[in-house]
């Protein structure tokens, strides 16, 4: 790179015109210095090559330090909402001013060849302070392992949870590079919802990292890519469904994902049927979505470990299975059969607790109708003039007289 020049100081009374390669870039300029109400908020740069897609309004890439300039500017706007950069060649100043920028919502990098300086200052300082990024695309450039570390680590530190759409479609990663996107996904400090790895093939291994980096993820709802050619084979395939369900014990069950409601394409085509199944149960509240497997992958439900809770826990039970069939996950038949299984398995399992509860209302009915009977006598001696005076009261009422 050529000398960085002092921008601050230059900016001063510079001449746009004296600055830049075309009058184009240097209109444009102009518009974000001066914050131009009347523009649209949106900036496209474009590499002079594309001469079919440039478009009025675009900024070209051409020669000079035009770049340099606009990162500048660009890094001291608060109007600029959209970023679009369809070329930008190896290190150059354009980061270092551009990623002081608050106000960008949306940054798209295309077919790009970002040097590593640069991918630094865009992971380091860029989305660490940005509060207001909500979509990050990255398309065709090559990202590898220390690139992918680097937007780990970015990611990794996102306090602000503003960013809910990642796109990686088309880069090279490579399997560690993904495996470290991965590790970021268990970070409390990001709220992404969206992440999508078209164009890239993973294979099992990267399909693996990814379930293991979603155990305990409840934000992303979308993991996007191409069933046909990500490479996955039943192994990788079976690392999601055990993301999705693990039936190794209820508490597993209990703690799988239930928040995840794509997996490869749209509306999950190509995806094997039963992780199709366990994704639209998670379109469920979190808790119904929960129970719902319990009850699908534990037909046979163990009730031993709620004896200690004595009778107490098989209310819950019965509403968990009414649930289940009121949103119509289960029918009624397998629903009422469930029922008569957990009430079995409570009085087998505790015979002596269901005897004292037997006598316990066989008590209480009794002692409802001795009350009943007292009530019943009270009423007809009051009818009768009142209840007969025994000699003992008579005795007691004539020392008191």
């Amino acid at each position: 790179m050529t000398e960085r020049l002092d921008y601050d100081a230059l900016a001063q009374d510079i001449n746009l015109e004296d600055i830049t390669s075309c009058e184009r870039n240097a209109n444009i300029l102009r518009k974000i210095r001066d914050g131009d109400t009347n523009w649209s908020q949106q900036l496209f740069i474009m590499n002079e090559d594309d001469e079919d897609e440039i478009l009025d309004g675009d900024f070209v890439f051409a020669e000079g330090d035009d770049l340099g300039w606009l990162g500048y500017f660009v890094g001291k706007s608060e109007v600029i909402k959209y970023l679009h950069i369809n070329y930008i060649g190896g290190d150059n100043y354009f980061f270092d001013g551009m990623s002081q920028n608050r106000s960008i919502e949306e940054l798209e990098i295309s077919y790009s060849d970002i040097g590593d300086d640069s991918w630094i200052t865009l992971c380091r300082s860029f989305l660490g302070n940005n509060h207001n990024l909500s979509r990050l695309e990255f398309q065709g450039i090559v990202i590898g392992h220390e690139g992918a570390q680097n937007l780990a680590s970015a990611l990794g530190r996102m306090n602000n949870h503003s960013l809910k759409h990642l796109s990686m479609e088309g880069n090279e990663i490579g399997d560690e590079g993904l495996a470290e996107i991965a590790t970021a996904l268990q970070s409390e400090a990001h709220s992404l919802e969206t992440l999508s790895l078209y164009g890239i093939n993973f294979g099992d291994d990267g399909a693996m990292a990814l379930a293991e980096g979603l155990r305990g993820n409840r934000c992303l709802k979308e993991l996007s890519f191409d069933v046909e050619t990500a490479g996955i084979t039943t192994i990788g395939w079976s690392a999601f469904s055990g993301l999705l369900c693990d039936t190794s014990t209820i508490k597993s069950t209990y703690l799988s994902n239930h928040t995840l409601t794509r997996l490869g394409n749209y509306q999950n085509k190509g995806t094997p049927q039963r992780i199709r199944t366990h994704l639209s149960i998670n379109k469920y509240r979190d808790r119904d979505a929960a129970i719902c497997k319990i009850l699908r992958s534990h037909p046979d439900l163990d009730m031993e470990p709620f004896f200690k809770l004595n009778m107490k826990f098989l209310p819950a039970v019965m509403c968990w299975v009414d649930r289940v069939e009121r949103k119509g996950m289960e029918s009624t038949r397998s629903s009422q059969s469930r029922k008569l299984s957990a009430l079995y398995k409570f009085v087998r399992g505790m015979p002596d607790l269901t005897t004292i509860g037997y006598w316990e209302g066989r008590v209480i009915d009794i002692e409802a109708k001795k009350r009943m009977l007292d009530d019943e006598e009270a009423v007809a001696w009051e009818r009768l003039g009142g209840r007969p005076i025994d000699d003992a009261s008579k005795r007691k009422r004539m020392r008191h007289e």
